[in-house]
């Protein structure tokens, strides 16, 4: 059954299975997933590498297709996508991703990057859309110097901070990031977390946070999802979920992370 919550979600995720095949035989990545997630919150999904919850989040968007079961954002049925999104899908959710080089092209400037974003999912002109580019950017610390070099010059956190400026510009209702921290420093990733809750307080974003890092989610996540091996073991309220796990893949993840551990104690 999927999980009830207070008020209408904008995610719901309905026994869904993502199988792929391999030279070695089908690798089923997803099993049977039931997931909820409400306007306005931020919900972790967690679990060692290769535990699904990145395939997971990119069923939810429409990246990888699903074997069985359905995924609905914002009451619409996610299906893959297939070439440019349309402007309502854009406007409804935008994925941050790991790897923030790759993400972004390296020889363009940060600026022209999110202008290009704000005139394809805003319709806004030249002009109207750099003045835009540059108000995102400057919102999550980029500054004008900044947005005028060439992406490759930038630090891995200044990167990661222009790929969620470009996801912005679609005004999206969901944001879904996938370890967007996990290559950065603890100082840097600390500084890009309080950013992202900066953004989900004053926007009402929906953000779904993947990591295999339990401190980050619990500092940054209303509710949390437990993976293993493809399936949900646990899911509940994070202080609820670290303060007292019940499921033993739970309380070996909690035990691993000191300062969780000695809270839940």
């Amino acid at each position: 059954m999927t999980e009830a919550i207070a008020t209408d979600p904008i995610i719901t995720v309905t026994d869904l299975s993502v199988t792929f095949a391999t030279p070695r035989g089908p690798v089923h990545a997803v099993r049977g997933v039931d997931m909820v997630v409400a306007p306005g919150e931020t919900v972790g999904i967690v679990g060692e590498s290769g535990s699904g919850k990145s395939t997971l989040a990119r069923a939810i968007v429409g990246l990888v297709p699903a074997e069985s079961g359905s995924a609905f954002v914002d009451g619409r049925p996610v299906r893959p996508l297939r070439g440019r999104r349309s402007r309502v899908d854009a406007g409804t959710v935008q994925m941050i991703f790991q790897d923030s080089y790759t993400s972004l092209n390296p020889r363009q400037r940060p600026i022209d990057a999110v202008a290009e974003a704000v005139r394809v999912c805003q319709g806004l002109g030249r002009a109207p859309a750099r003045e835009r580019a540059l108000h995102l950017l400057g919102s999550v610390g980029i500054s004008p110097a900044q947005s005028r070099m060439k992406t490759r010059s930038l630090s891995g956190g200044q990167r990661q901070r222009v790929s969620i400026a470009r996801a912005l510009a679609a005004d999206p209702k969901i944001l879904v990031a996938d370890e967007p921290t996990s290559s950065l420093d603890q100082s840097i990733a600390a500084s890009l977390l309080n950013l992202l809750r900066r953004i989900q307080a004053e926007r009402g974003i929906t953000v779904v946070f993947i990591s295999h890092d339990l401190g980050v989610v619990r500092y940054l996540a209303h509710r949390v999802y437990v993976m293993k091996e493809g399936v949900i073991v646990e899911h509940g309220l994070t202080a609820d979920v670290f303060g007292a796990p019940e499921h033993e893949y739970t309380r070996t993840l909690v035990s691993s992370v000191p300062g969780v551990r000695s809270e839940a104690a």
